[in-house]
């Protein structure tokens, strides 16, 4: 009888050792899987707003990565907000900065819903939406900032949870 009870926990013990090994597998692909998928990504980050909303005073500051060699980049607007957001469209205007003096002013749309009006952009509680990627060129040795503002007639803006930039290589 204690053989039979030492041969079932050898085998238990085989396929425990066995299942771990797939697990380990399976964390590994899908690690190399996130890391593959983002090969094109230079810069993310996103800011939480408070639940007063989007103030169009409120200018949130990007500090970007300095960069060892010259990057053409594409950069895009990312827009958070409740399923409960009433517009088509959110007008930005980001401003870069180079060494701390503006190089350029850009204006960037982020629309936020389709031309029949229906919201883009999944999920129940919160949506994402993003703008077309506008193009960005960032030279080696440089300290460059984005400046990013709303430019909509209401004020605030609510509703809207967060609001980031995404830069992707081109």
């Amino acid at each position: 009888m204690r053989a039979d009870g030492s041969k079932k926990r050898k085998r238990l013990s085989c396929i425990a050792r066995r299942l771990v090994q797939a697990g380990w597998l399976v964390c590994l692909v899908g690690v190399l899987t996130l890391v593959a998928c983002q090969k094109g990504l230079y810069h993310a980050e996103y800011h939480d707003l408070t639940s007063s909303g989007w103030d169009s005073r409120d200018t949130l500051v990007f500090e970007l990565p300095a960069t060892a060699h010259d990057q053409a980049l594409g950069l895009t607007v990312s827009v958070r907000s409740t399923s409960r957001f009433g517009y088509c469209e959110v007008a930005t205007q980001v401003e870069v900065l180079c060494d701390g003096q503006v190089t350029a002013v850009m204006p960037i749309s982020v629309p936020m819903c389709e031309a029949a009006g229906h919201p883009l952009g999944g999920g129940v509680m919160m949506r994402t939406h993003m703008s077309e990627p506008e193009p960005l060129h960032l030279k080696a040795g440089h300290h460059y900032t984005l400046r990013l503002t709303h430019r909509m007639r209401l004020n605030p803006l609510e509703e809207v949870l967060a609001v980031g930039v995404v830069l992707e290589n081109r």
